[in-house]
């Protein structure tokens, strides 16, 4: 039996001890090419930021004069995106301070001219306040006192600070394996994570989904998060949501859930959906977004669950689609894909391949009807992944560990090609399947 999936009482003990980062930015690898620079907003600045993966961050504060946006681009496409020539040393962001909603941003930096740049380590831009009156207080934000008007003066500044001599004319390094994972940037995946799954928790309230013959689907879902989701947050909140599961609902076949309190016992606690992406940014508003944020969840989970675990896992995966999934077409064919799944499903390496294959097969599916219909995104065409260029030679054997968060010493061995599509799949969301226990490990 799933640790998820014990009797509910037993669990609630041991949940008690467990209950005590909104992007309207584009993710960095789907900037315009003509600007590389991530736009910020009141909403999206502080999780951005804390997410960087850079040891530097740079954020200029604009308005209406736009004279100094090519300049400033012109810097950022070293630093910022895919194609970056020098990725994880700065981060460059800006903000539009013409814009009302983000004045508590410009106010909070005490910004009194445009463009306005400041300088410092992405979590002390993300979440300190800068008082340019007193040095103590400022927290090690810097404001550059003469902004630079061109990108070389720019450049020139911020090689000083990282003790650097790039240029503008850098070319960018041969692309490899290992640098692509380095530029994925898995971190700003977890935001898209959590808001799947604070979206998935709003969807299913606001329409009403729970009942009696949905009640055991989504407790054992809740169980898996609480125990498996890669946000400490969403564990913590789906902890906090079962250990008041009976105030909420009692069990019985006319027994109804306490909707007002479920309301205030947010899943991922105070991160609250605002249906806005980062990596499951679209070009257009109807493109990936939440189905692709739901896949990231699913591949997360995925690699996190234990051997043992793995055919339970995939059955309350299958039972939360078929109960709270509102798209028909997409919910019929997944149930039809995963009919026999649990059978398959022996160990948390086959967990793992088969929702990497079953992403392919929806890909194909809704790549096909996409192109037909030319109602595809396309800047995020779908994909069958690894692509040529990551794939090994069908006579090669190389296999690639994924690190287990439990044990420094357990390793799932898992073909490379295999490890590379569970972390890309067409929704774009960096190697956050290979790698998401390690980063858990180090946060913890």
């Amino acid at each position: 039996m799933a640790p998820w999936q014990l009797p509910l009482l037993p669990i609630l003990s041991m949940l008690l001890l467990l209950a005590a980062r909104s992007a309207s930015s584009r993710p960095l690898e789907e900037q315009e090419e003509a600007d590389a620079a991530v736009e910020l907003t009141k909403n999206s600045f502080n999780q951005t930021l804390w997410a960087a993966p850079a040891t530097f961050a740079l954020v200029e504060f604009y308005a209406h004069c736009l004279q100094s946006q090519p300049q400033y681009s012109k810097v950022a496409k070293l630093f910022n995106g895919r194609t970056a020539v020098h990725p994880g040393e700065v981060f460059m962001g800006k903000v539009d301070c013409a814009e009302d909603a983000n004045t508590p941003i410009c106010r909070r930096f005490q910004v009194d001219h445009y463009p306005s740049l400041y300088w410092g380590h992405p979590g002390k831009l993300a979440w300190e306040s800068f008082d340019p009156k007193d040095s103590k207080a400022s927290n090690g934000i810097e404001l550059i006192p003469k902004t630079p008007r061109t990108a070389e003066a720019l450049l020139a500044w911020i090689n000083e600070r990282i003790g650097k001599s790039y240029t503008l004319n850098d070319e960018a390094r041969e692309t490899t394996r290992a640098s692509i994972v380095e530029q994925i940037q898995p971190m700003m995946s977890l935001y898209d994570i959590e808001e799947s799954t604070a979206l998935s928790y709003k969807f299913i309230l606001q329409s009403e989904m729970l009942n009696a013959k949905t009640r055991a689907s989504f407790l054992h879902f809740l169980q898996l998060l609480a125990v498996h989701h890669p946000s400490k947050r969403c564990r913590e909140g789906s902890a906090n949501i079962l250990v008041h599961f009976e105030d909420i609902w009692l069990a019985g076949e006319n027994a109804k859930p306490n909707g007002d309190l479920l309301m205030r016992l947010q899943i991922c606690g105070e991160r609250t959906s605002t249906d806005e992406w980062i990596t499951c940014r679209g070009s257009k508003n109807y493109t990936r977004g939440y189905s692709c944020g739901l896949w990231l969840l699913f591949h997360a989970l995925s690699v996190r669950v234990e051997d043992s675990e793995s055919k339970t896992a995939i059955q309350t995966i299958r039972d939360f689609i078929a109960s709270f999934f509102n798209c028909e077409d997409c919910r019929d064919h997944f149930l039809t894909m995963s009919t026999s799944a649990a059978d398959s499903i022996n160990s948390r390496r086959d967990l793992v391949l088969w929702f990497w294959r079953a992403h392919n097969q929806v890909n194909k599916r809704v790549g096909d009807a996409e192109a037909e219909s030319k109602t595809g995104d396309p800047k995020f065409p779908k994909q069958q992944w690894p692509p040529k260029e990551l794939s090994l030679r069908k006579s090669s054997k190389a296999e690639v560990a994924v690190p287990d968060e439990s044990s420094s010493t357990s390793r799932v061995a898992v073909p490379i090609g295999a490890a590379f599509g569970i972390g890309m799949a067409s929704c774009g969301f960096g190697i956050v399947a290979c790698f998401w226990r390690m980063q858990q490990k180090r946060k913890k």
